[in-house]
């Protein structure tokens, strides 16, 4: 009973060490035909359970100096995280005492594959009723696991981090970029005494489409003397856009300052739409935004469409204008 008690308990701990096999069948048809057409077969893709890609590849006549005498297995794993592996791949019987099986620990690298030349002789093969008369097939099963829970823990961090930067990855693709520009404002206290308004250069982004800030040193409207009045324009485009807009006032000693105003809005050419308040003078002072030794605010504006079909729309119907004007 002790004996039987420890038994159980070593198993319940390798249950725990050790993760389970991930195991797939591979059916080998029309071996016959294979053989005498020397050819190759490989399995459907498989996947483990960290989600790693695996193929079983089965020369019928053999490979290499196992050709016409033996038959030859590979591993392969397609995708996934390279490195060590525990594997068993069987030959499988009616009889499982005759089951062929190769198992062991190898480290895998990505595309790159493993097995054995000499698996198992043809000859003895078809002796020993391993291929299906009513079906000339052979049956594989082939099973993979990282060798033990650290290893998997540490494949399926590896994993996570290649996810996240695959989705970097795509959303750079689907998400354009900003098209960005920093301007200058210089001679801020005269501009505000005079009671003047001033237009940035133009920011022309990667569709074509031109966009100028217009700036209110004293304010505007309502918020004349007190505030300075930023307002965004669309000068060239076409109308009625869709553009996230990220409209920035830099800090000129600490970036971490930066006052940063951002969103979507739809904007029509040649009209204005922003912020007749967007920061009154004493702030922009007293926080050190305007630079005083030069009388310079530094302004940044970044504008893009919301997404790659948008963006697309936009560039057809921008080119369709632009060669109407042509005509």
């Amino acid at each position: 009973m002790r004996i039987k008690n420890l038994r159980d308990d070593n198993a319940s701990l390798q249950t725990l060490v050790y993760p389970e096999y991930a195991s797939n069948i591979f059916v080998v048809r029309n071996f016959t035909a294979l053989r005498e057409a020397q050819e190759d077969i490989c399995s459907d893709n498989a996947y483990d359970d960290l989600g790693c890609c695996w193929r079983l590849i089965v020369y019928a006549n053999g490979d290499k100096e196992g050709r016409d005498e033996w038959l030859s297995v590979y591993l392969r794993l397609l995708e996934g995280i390279p490195g060590s592996y525990e594997y068993c791949v069987e030959l499988l019987h009616n009889d499982a005492a005759k089951t062929v099986k190769m198992e062991g620990t190898q480290s895998f690298d990505i595309q790159e594959r493993f097995g054995w030349t000499r698996f198992a002789r043809l000859d003895w093969i078809c002796a020993n009723g391993f291929v299906s008369e009513e079906q000339d097939a052979l049956y594989f099963r082939f099973s993979l696991r990282p060798p033990n829970y650290k290893a998997k823990c540490e494949y399926q961090h590896l994993l996570r981090l290649e996810a996240k930067r695959e989705c970097e990855l795509l959303k750079r693709e689907l998400i354009p970029a900003y098209s960005t520009m920093t301007y200058t404002l210089r001679n801020f206290s005269e501009m505000q005494r005079k009671d003047s308004f001033v237009y940035s250069d133009p920011l022309v982004d990667d569709l074509g489409f031109s966009w100028r800030l217009l700036i209110y040193a004293n304010g505007h409207n309502e918020a004349r003397g007190n505030h300075l009045s930023i307002y965004l324009i669309l000068f060239e485009g076409v109308s009625a856009s869709r553009f996230e807009y990220r409209v920035e006032l830099l800090h000129h000693l600490n970036p971490t300052a930066n006052i940063k105003m951002e969103g979507v809005n739809v904007f029509k050419l040649k009209k204005i739409w922003g912020w007749p308040q967007f920061m009154d003078h004493e702030r922009l002072q007293e926080e050190g935004y305007l630079d005083q030794t030069t009388d310079t605010l530094e302004l940044r504006l970044s504008m893009c469409p919301p997404d790659i079909k948008l963006k697309c729309e936009y560039q057809q119907e921008f080119i369709r204008k632009l060669k109407e004007n042509q005509k």
